[in-house]
C-alpha cells in the first residue's frame, strides 16, 4: 500500500473550505434579514477561509524552506560560473564591438571629403555586415540621423557627390536588413 504525504492532503482540504467562503448565501430571505446575512456569512466564510490558508501555508513552508535551503543556498556550481564567464566574455566582446563601432562613426563625422565619406561608410557598413547587427543599444534612427546631418551639411555645400549617395544608399539598406532581416526590399528612411 503506497503511503500519501498528510501535507497535501490538508493542502487540498484547506482549500475546498476556502472555497465555501465564495457560495451565496440562500435566496429565500427578506432582503434586509439577506443583506445582513450575505455580510456575516462572508466574513465567516472569510475567515474560515484566512484560516485553512494560513494552516495550509505553515504546514507547507518548513519543508520547502529546508530544501530550498539544502539546494540554492551553497557556493555557485560550476555550470554557474561556466555561464557568468560566457556572459562576461559575450559583454566584452559587445563593449570592443560599441568602441570600434563609435570610432568608425567618430571617422565618418569628421571627414570632409567625398572619398572619406565613402570610406567611413563603407568601413561601417563592413562592420554592421560582418557582426550582423548594430552595436547593443543602437537603432537604426540613431544611425540614420547621424548620416541624414552629415548628408545635409554636405549637399549645402555641393560636396555630396553621386558615388557617395550610392554608398550611403547601400548602407542604409544593409542597416534595416541587420534590424529585419526578412526585409527583401529597403531604402532610405
Amino acid at each position: 500500500m503506497m503511503m500519501l504525504s498528510t501535507a497535501p492532503l490538508l493542502c487540498l482540504l484547506a482549500c475546498l473550505a476556502a472555497c465555501t467562503a465564495f457560495v451565496p448565501p440562500t435566496m429565500s430571505l427578506q432582503p434586509q434579514q439577506q443583506q445582513a446575512s450575505s455580510r456575516a456569512s462572508f466574513l465567516r466564510n472569510g475567515a474560515a477561509a484566512v484560516a485553512a490558508g494560513a494552516v495550509c501555508q505553515a504546514l507547507a513552508s518548513p519543508a520547502l524552506a529546508a530544501k530550498y535551503q539544502s539546494e540554492y543556498l551553497t557556493e555557485p556550481t560550476a555550470e554557474f560560473k561556466a555561464l557568468a564567464e560566457q556572459q562576461e566574455a559575450f559583454a566584452k566582446k559587445m563593449r570592443a564591438y560599441k568602441a570600434e563601432y563609435a570610432n568608425l562613426e567618430a571617422k565618418f563625422v569628421a571627414a570632409d571629403t567625398d572619398e572619406s565619406i565613402a570610406a567611413a561608410i563603407l568601413a561601417l557598413q563592413n562592420l554592421v555586415m560582418s557582426k550582423g547587427q548594430l552595436p547593443e543599444g543602437k537603432q537604426p534612427a540613431d544611425v540614420f540621423k547621424v548620416s541624414r546631418k552629415k548628408r545635409a551639411a554636405f549637399k549645402q555645400k555641393n560636396m555630396w557627390g553621386t558615388k557617395v549617395d550610392i554608398v550611403y544608399e547601400e548602407f542604409v539598406r544593409n542597416v534595416i536588413k541587420t534590424k529585419k532581416p526578412d526585409n527583401s526590399g529597403g531604402g532610405a528612411l
